[in-house]
């Protein structure tokens, strides 16, 4: 008995990156019929949040079986469910920060969710807020005494991801966007796209999820949007910024002023892959790595085995250029790095 062969993943990459190619925009063209939407390709795209867009462009195709329509119809319904209940949580969180004397900064999923024309579209999970330092303790606290009634709350000292921009900066371009009884503070277009652009690469970018973002971000920037202010900074970082757009231009056939970067050849192909495979091991590998050493050996080589960076992440982390130069040196640094960090924790804990 033959074996059914395992779809590839570089070609389920391409399916899912076709189907989301424009699901963002209001009048969401259907999809090509010659374009492949089995199995894998709608797993992937329920796996990774972006089933309410996808059934935006499938609802009218025939690309797709019914059953493979509805599944991703259920997850356009769910995550409007989930948007409503979040946005309830987001207003709590906020009133007990403001009543605190705390003045907080949301980025990425609901500030980029409000720019999508309907809700089910962006789903979002915890509630990102940069704090300013010397209120952290105090934001802290806040969240300790909503005991989880806000839903999950991620704390930020500052942003990591733009180090050269101090938070009185962010905090001084911000704006604040109505919701409910109270108002949002989001940052600058600018600044949250450069977030955004930085955030992508920093974990391999495996979540088209946050392409389809900064394509929003992209379409959405109007003559009064300062690409100069969002590229300031270090030049290394502007570089990672001009190929995250472009990937968002190569990939799902984003709007923007066109750029004189071209992409490394080997970091399309990198994100298509990443698409294209199971994302259960991002789960797997969020367990503390000590937890394998008791563990059978199996166990303990498939935890490394899933640590094995990816070369946008081993790029980002070792903080060397986005070029054509082979990855592999680079993701055997970024592993020996790690692993001295991990032995290192290890020997003060032991």
């Amino acid at each position: 008995m033959s074996r059914k062969t395992p779809p590839c993943p570089l070609h389920t990459g391409a399916a899912v990156a076709a189907v989301l190619a424009g699901s963002w925009r209001v009048h969401a063209e259907p999809l090509d019929a010659a374009q492949n939407c089995g199995n894998a390709v709608i797993g992937r795209l329920l796996a990774t949040g972006t089933g309410g867009l996808a059934w935006r462009c499938l609802r009218h195709s025939a690309v797709a079986s019914p059953p493979a329509v509805e599944s991703l119809h259920d997850a356009y319904r769910l995550h409007t469910l989930q948007a409503a209940i979040r946005e309830h949580q987001l207003q709590l969180a906020l009133t007990r920060f403001h009543r605190a004397g705390i003045e907080p900064l949301l980025s990425k999923g609901w500030a980029v969710a409000r720019l999508y024309p309907e809700p089910g579209l962006r789903p979002f999970g915890d509630l990102d807020f940069f704090i300013h330092p010397k209120q952290f303790e105090a934001a802290q606290q806040v969240v300790k005494d909503l005991a989880g009634r806000a839903g999950a709350i991620d704390l930020h000292p500052g942003c990591r991801d733009l180090p050269n921009r101090p938070f009185e900066q962010l905090l001084a371009r911000s704006r604040r966007v109505p919701l409910g009884t109270t108002a949002v503070r989001v940052p600058a277009d600018e600044d949250l796209l450069r977030h955004l652009c930085l955030h992508l690469l920093r974990h391999g970018a495996w979540r088209p999820l946050w392409l389809c973002d900064i394509a929003v971000l992209m379409e959405s920037a109007g003559p009064t949007f300062d690409w100069d202010l969002c590229l300031h900074g270090s030049r290394r970082d502007a570089d990672a910024v001009r190929c995250a757009l472009g990937l968002a231009r190569q990939l799902l056939g984003a709007r923007g002023p066109e750029s004189q970067r071209s992409l490394p050849r080997w970091m399309a192909p990198a994100v298509l892959r990443q698409w294209g495979t199971d994302a259960s091991h991002y789960r797997y590998v969020c367990e503390p790595m000590g937890n394998y050493l008791s563990r059978p050996l199996f166990d303990l080589l498939r935890a490394l085995f899933y640590r094995w960076p990816n070369p946008i992440t081993a790029t980002a982390r070792i903080g060397v250029a986005f070029n054509n130069s082979p990855r592999l040196p680079v993701q055997l640094a970024d592993c020996l790095l790690r692993c001295g960090q991990w032995f290192t924790r290890w020997a003060r804990t032991a």
